[in-house]
């Protein structure tokens, strides 16, 4: 058994201020402690949660993946003793990739980069290449926003014997009621726990509207926000219990 399977995970419903790193790094540093003290080992952000999700401003935000900045979160990561993942535009050779990128204490940053486009996101991105979408230290298959679209994606993260599917996504109104009969819907197929962090604000000449949650080995959702405030959604992979936590 992972260590994941008996720990508290935190999902952060987050306002991004549009390619302002700064602002945004300063604020996810805030909710990550808000995290920590509600007892959560491992935080994760929505897709792109850096600058937030524009594709067209992607080129001119993205940094290498082996950036300095990336040694200040870590020296964070270290100092709070909390794992967390955080969505980035990340420069790649072959082009600009969406990434997701993990910080463990004593260990060098992860990057999963989204492996599966959706068709408009195809000018501004290349695909990654990902890790078969296993975080394999604490037994969870991340998925950014289309990939969970993708049977093949979910399908892999069973083979991999994830006992969790997590999707760190940047949805839209109209894609929210879909998003959640599907992840229903895998976590029914495969026996396995999933959740959703989304996004709430402007992004790409839309608004995110949140409703992030977490549904149950049957598909039955357990906990969800709403769609305007930003908050934490804790969930106990060892009890089962969940509760949403607001500023």
């Amino acid at each position: 058994m992972s260590y994941l399977e008996r720990m508290k995970l935190a999902l952060v419903q987050f306002r991004s201020t549009t390619g302002n790193l700064a602002d945004n790094s300063a604020r996810h540093q805030q909710w990550i402690r808000r995290a920590k003290a509600a007892g959560a080992k491992l935080v994760v952000f929505p897709e792109l949660s850096l600058t937030a999700y524009e594709p067209e401003l992607a080129d001119k935000l993205a940094v290498a993946p082996d950036d300095q900045m990336w040694e200040n979160w870590q020296e964070f990561c270290q100092n709070e003793q909390v794992s967390f993942a955080l969505g980035m535009p990340i420069r790649q050779p072959k082009g600009i990739e969406i990434g997701l990128v993990l910080f463990q204490p004593d260990q060098k940053h992860q990057i999963y980069s989204k492996q599966y486009l959706h068709a408009d996101e195809e000018p501004y991105f290349a695909s990654g290449k990902g890790w078969d979408g296993c975080w394999q230290e604490v037994g969870v298959a991340f998925a950014i926003c289309y990939e969970l679209s993708v049977p093949a994606h979910a399908e892999r993260a069973h083979q991999c014997e994830a006992s969790i599917y997590l999707a760190s996504v940047a949805k839209f109104e109209n894609g929210i009621t879909p998003t959640h009969q599907r992840l229903a819907a895998i976590a029914k197929q495969y026996q396995m726990t999933t959740l959703m962090v989304n996004a709430i604000g402007e992004a790409d000449g839309g608004l995110c509207v949140g409703q992030s949650a977490v549904w149950d080995k049957s598909g039955r959702c357990i906990n969800c926000t709403d769609d305007q405030q930003e908050s934490l959604l804790l969930f106990d992979t060892a009890t089962g219990h969940s509760e949403i936590v607001l500023v």
